[in-house]
């Protein structure tokens, strides 16, 4: 089975050098050199994704099955290649799986609101939000937004609840305060025991539909509205790439600074998706385009 293959135990099986970190090499990805012809890769551009399977060489855009890999890997047929994967199980993985799902914290476990939250934003953090071109009374209601005032952990942060199945599962906050790092601050999986992994989420899914706007951060899906989405980084988990897998249509949206950041998204994605990465004008970002800018892309996608 295509999910038990043991990735690691065929490239060391047939001496192929792989990367693990690096340049070109994703969080979840391990990479070798691509082996289509036409493709010319000397550092290790073809990226195999550790939970689906799949594979995207960064070079030169080729994409698809572990099977389509090993077949160009072997010069072998469809049927060698399947039996090729048979060859290389690792039940264990199954064991590792099932632990890993068995080990979510419990509904009561979940520290919501953190402490030191509000739920009346106070001026400071009303302002930012203005200071954005966000209306504190669409805002706040519709994402269900908090405040961490003056203490806690959390403090001058607008606190992001993050919601699955309409539960909030999770958190995030974005700081109020100019030029301060990080700007954004993850829910503490040791103190406030989130329900769901962030990284296995995405944000505002629950309202999206069949077509989607995939953006960087929050305050980009809070310009955009329904139909939008954002990741909580640049490498895919598998329930991530799962959930944008039932989509008929993904459309990346980024700053033309993190350009490299849809990409290395898109390459991640396509094999499941039809996707389009739109790509701003300098010194533009999702958050900051006008209602009748984010109105006229929605209308040209049908979003």
């Amino acid at each position: 089975m295509i999910e038990f293959f043991d990735i690691y135990e065929y490239l060391n099986d047939r001496s192929l050098d792989y990367t693990e970190s690096g340049t070109n090499t994703s969080r979840g990805w391990v990479n070798i050199q691509c082996p289509f012809p036409y493709c010319g890769d000397s550092s290790n551009h073809c990226g195999i994704n550790l939970d689906s399977r799949s594979f995207n060489c960064w070079k030169c855009g080729t994409h698809g099955t572990i099977y389509t890999l090993i077949q160009e890997l072997e010069s072998c047929s469809r049927s060698q290649a399947v039996a090729i994967v048979d060859q290389f199980q690792d039940i264990t993985d199954l064991d590792r799986r099932v632990e890993k799902e068995t080990a979510v914290p419990k509904k009561s476990d979940f520290m919501y609101p953190p402490k030191g939250c509000m739920l009346n934003l106070p001026e400071p953090h009303l302002q930012y939000l203005r200071s954005r071109n966000f209306d504190p009374e669409i805002v706040v209601p519709k994402y269900q937004l908090r405040a961490g005032h003056t203490v806690g952990d959390y403090k001058f942060r607008i606190i992001i609840p993050i919601i699955k199945d309409e539960i909030i599962v999770n958190f995030t906050s974005r700081t109020i305060v100019k030029d301060a790092e990080p700007r954004y601050k993850m829910a503490s999986i040791e103190r406030e025991k989130p329900i769901i992994n962030i990284y296995d989420l995405l944000y505002n899914f629950d309202n999206v539909g069949s077509r989607a706007f995939i953006l960087e951060g929050p305050t980009d899906v809070w310009r955009f509205g329904d139909g939008s989405t954002s990741t909580f980084g640049t490498a895919l988990s598998k329930p991530q790439i799962g959930a944008l897998a039932g989509l008929d249509l993904a459309v990346l949206i980024f700053d033309a600074e993190a350009m490299e950041n849809a990409k290395r998204l898109e390459y991640q994605i396509r094999p499941f998706v039809d996707t389009i990465v739109l790509e701003l004008d300098a010194g533009l970002d999702p958050a900051t385009l006008t209602d009748i800018e984010v109105s006229e892309i929605k209308k040209e996608y049908a979003i």
